[in-house]
């Protein structure tokens, strides 16, 4: 297995994206709870602190890449080149990590949905043969 730097920054980033966004939602829960109710949605706001950090290491990516390899003395094509490999490298774990969340999400959603419409079915039901 080739292990190189690039490799070993992605899965460092990954589990830096999952730290941060199980701290962003025990964050939310907290304040959910010092506000006894429901003020900030944990995934929502779980989600949106791994879009900050990717983001963050993604400008620090760049400006240290423009530094080392002076991205102005490069072809358009090595440019462009070397620039979609920082995104990729920084957007990959971030991916990873928000797609099971909206998974979570989709499915917690469709059950809600369809326990209400069982309710309503049987309320309907009841109002009829009542």
């Amino acid at each position: 297995m080739n292990n190189s730097p690039e490799q070993s920054m992605a899965v460092a980033l990954l589990f830096i994206n999952l730290i941060v966004y199980f701290a962003g939602s025990l964050i939310a829960a907290g304040v959910n709870r010092l506000a006894k109710r429901s003020l900030l949605p944990g995934r929502v706001v779980g989600s949106l602190a791994v879009v900050c950090v990717t983001a963050f290491y993604l400008v620090v990516t760049l400006q240290a890449i423009a530094g080392a390899k002076g991205l102005e003395r490069l072809s358009d094509f090595e440019r462009s080149r070397v620039k979609s490999q920082a995104i990729s490298d920084a957007g990959l774990p971030g991916v990873l990590v928000l797609v099971p969340v909206g998974i979570m999400g989709w499915r917690q959603r469709r059950k809600a949905n369809a326990a209400s419409n069982k309710s309503l079915n049987a309320d309907a039901q009841n109002s009829r043969a009542g």
